[in-house]
């Protein structure tokens, strides 16, 4: 059922207005200047980071579908979609514009917090030597789930379900290598799974006061 995303896309609009707004007003010119895109997309940054976010709260799990099925609804909302190839090639220009949205919602970090790590797979493992997608950006990893390739999301949240923290890193980052820079300023409790053990790690954030909580390995000794 189609929903009014006119509350969404205003926000999201006026957001990504602001932030090139100041991006611009504090830009450094530089010699020779930066190559910029010589293409220029049908789609504002805007409508491209709100049909991302759309596509977060839809029913549909496979982007391809959502793109070519459902998003066909809201047609008179984005009447220049180019085809799903090249939008998919439109998408890493909004990075910047969503992380830092995300950084600015999140939740102060103290008290108990949980922190975990997902895998964000750009392409099936078998195209892995044919995709061009984040090109130099994505790394092959490995959860418990097998290898992919593609990202992890690192996300640190409250008791409440609140977003507190999130970081972004090649899908090859060891989980525990970002804790150290996403608890800065954070106290209390941070549990995590077996992931995240590490005496070193431990010591460092329990001399900060926040105190790090996993499960054991078997054998392993307590500190």
């Amino acid at each position: 059922m189609k929903k009014d995303i006119t509350d969404l896309f205003v926000f999201v609009d006026d957001f990504v207005a602001g932030l090139e707004k100041t991006q611009n007003d504090h830009l450094l010119q530089s010699s020779p200047l930066p190559k910029l895109p010589t293409r220029t997309p049908g789609l504002a940054h805007s409508e491209i980071a709100c049909i991302l976010l759309m596509f977060q709260g839809s029913p549909c799990r496979n982007f391809k579908y959502f793109y070519q099925s459902f998003l066909q609804l809201y047609q008179s909302e984005f009447p220049q979609l180019p085809c799903y190839h090249r939008f998919v090639a439109l998408m890493p220009r909004v990075i910047g514009h969503l992380t830092i949205l995300l950084y600015s919602l999140l939740s102060p970090g103290n008290g108990t917090a949980y922190v975990d790590a997902t895998s964000l797979a750009v392409c099936h493992p078998k195209r892995i030597s044919r995709n061009k997608v984040f090109k130099g950006l994505a790394k092959i990893g490995k959860t418990t789930k097998g290898w992919f390739f593609g990202f992890k999301l690192h996300v640190i949240v409250d008791t409440k379900g609140n977003l507190v923290r999130v970081k972004l890193t090649p899908g090859n980052a060891d989980d525990r290598s970002v804790i150290d820079e996403m608890t800065q300023n954070m106290t209390g409790l941070l549990f995590g799974d077996k992931g995240y053990i590490s005496k070193e790690l431990f010591l460092r954030l329990y001399k900060r006061g926040l105190k790090l909580v996993t499960r054991l390995k078997k054998p392993c000794k307590t500190y």
